[in-house]
């Protein structure tokens, strides 16, 4: 298993992690509890879109996707936000899957331009999505996880474009 932990000043969890866990400690986990986990027998295309610690389950629907069988012949788009360059990830994750360029795909955007060296898109990530995706939403399976503010936006987005329900995967993470 991978985690991709953030300390979180004053974070119970995250103090307790980094402070206290010594390698070799066990450590109990429990979950998942959320809905955002792959399903390979739809035989549509997937996108995954990751606002914050998102990236996670995000990361894991990738690797999942990479290591299917079921999936060959299918391409993933993988959307990460962050509020500037420095909140982007994944992508060094994705990049060592197989299909890394050609049936995953990464679309990274900042919400707060002004970093002059960021070349990328600009905008939330649920607009970035709409905006790419708009006329054909309803051919994908979605996969979304982040804040509550992102998820919900990113809902509103497809249930406005007609995705069914069904289609919709997501968590959101406070």
């Amino acid at each position: 298993w991978d985690f991709q932990i953030r300390k979180k000043p004053g974070g119970e969890a995250t103090t307790a992690l980094f402070e206290r866990v010594k390698p070799g400690d066990t450590v109990y986990i429990d979950g998942p509890y959320g809905h955002a986990y792959l399903r390979e027998d739809p035989a549509r295309d997937l996108i995954c879109v990751a606002g914050g610690s998102g990236v996670s389950p995000m990361l894991s629907v990738a690797r999942g996707f990479a290591a299917s069988p079921k999936m060959r012949g299918r391409t993933l788009h993988f959307f990460m936000g962050g509020r500037a360059p420095r909140d982007i990830c994944g992508e060094a994750e994705l990049c060592v899957l197989p299909g890394w360029g050609k049936s995953i795909r990464f679309h990274p955007a900042i919400s707060e331009p002004g970093d002059e060296t960021w070349t990328g898109r600009s905008g939330f990530i649920h607009e970035v999505v709409r905006d790419t995706h708009s006329q054909n939403m309803p051919e994908f399976e979605w996969y979304f996880a982040g804040p509550p503010p992102m998820v919900n936006a990113m809902a509103d987005v497809l249930v406005k474009a007609g995705v069914p329900l069904t289609q919709q995967h997501f968590d959101r993470y406070f």
